[in-house]
């Protein structure tokens, strides 16, 4: 609140400069944020134009309907927006009177079009959701080789190491392999010195408990159950598996199964024979 002394006349010339001062304020701010001077000028002198009343908004008044019928009876097209919008809409308010003219045409469409816009393409609409997986760092132990779980039936056909090979070739194991782990690449040593090398995508308990059923059941589908009951009458004494390798799995890929075949040195498996060298093989 100002109490004012003084002429009236001084009062109002102070109050129209303030007003004057506060127009080159708003109008320095505008300025700066990229506004054009004649836009500037044009909503000033609009302003001005205005009474108390008018720039009073109504929140609970009526609707105007007339506007709404009008928009709803204008042909409404849908674009993209993009910097030739100018142009764009420039060729289209120009030509529109050869659809309006036209017998069929006239009918359906309005004088002058509405142009709406709507969002356009992002690169999230043209990218989809990895599969990848990060492997967790959290592991109960560190140390590579083949262990037992020490809950299961199958434990004492797991032999606890951190190598596996043959007399003349040993290798070194680089993952921690349970009787619980799955996606993991394993050998089936025989007592005989035969060796077999699978690969499961379940436990791999599940798949060393239906190798030794097959040899119980003399089910000479399986290759191992073939070579016991065949070459030992059965006997499966002394016979031992080992974890030798984890694989990731991916639902994208299978390539797995032909990377990594069969290793027999001494030959009883029925599938492919590779070379003895695994370090080509990444193992």
């Amino acid at each position: 609140m100002i109490i004012w002394q003084g002429p009236e006349i001084l009062l109002k010339e102070f109050v129209a400069k303030l007003n004057v001062n506060t127009y080159n304020l708003t109008f320095t701010r505008f300025k700066t944020r990229g506004y054009k001077t004649r836009c500037l000028h044009k909503a000033y002198q609009g302003a001005l134009a205005k009474t108390r009343e008018d720039l009073l908004y109504n929140y609970h008044g009526p609707k105007n309907p007339t506007t709404k019928q009008n928009k709803q009876g204008q042909t409404r097209l849908i674009l993209i927006f993009n910097d030739n919008d100018r142009d764009v809409r420039s060729v289209i308010h120009k030509h529109w009177d050869i659809l309006t003219k036209d017998p069929t045409l006239g009918q359906l469409v309005s004088p002058r079009p509405l142009i709406t816009y709507k969002r356009n393409t992002r690169i999230g609409d043209l990218l989809t959701h990895s599969q990848y997986q990060r492997g967790s760092r959290r592991a109960c132990c560190k140390t590579p080789g083949t262990f037992r779980c020490g809950a299961c039936e199958q434990c004492h056909f797991l032999k606890m190491s951190n190598t596996f090979g043959n007399d003349q070739l040993n290798f070194d194991m680089h993952h921690y392999t349970l009787c619980t782990t799955t996606f993991v690449m394993y050998l089936f040593t025989c007592h005989c010195g035969s060796m077999y090398v699978g690969k499961t995508i379940r436990m791999l308990k599940r798949c060393i408990y239906e190798h030794i059923r097959d040899i119980k059941n003399s089910n000479l589908i399986s290759s191992i159950a073939k070579h016991i009951y065949c070459s030992h009458n059965g006997q499966y004494s002394g016979c031992f598996f080992q974890g030798i390798d984890r694989l990731h799995g991916d639902i994208r890929g299978a390539t797995w199964k032909t990377d990594y075949s069969n290793w027999r040195p001494l030959g009883f498996s029925d599938l492919t024979l590779i070379s003895q060298n695994l370090h080509s093989m990444d193992i």
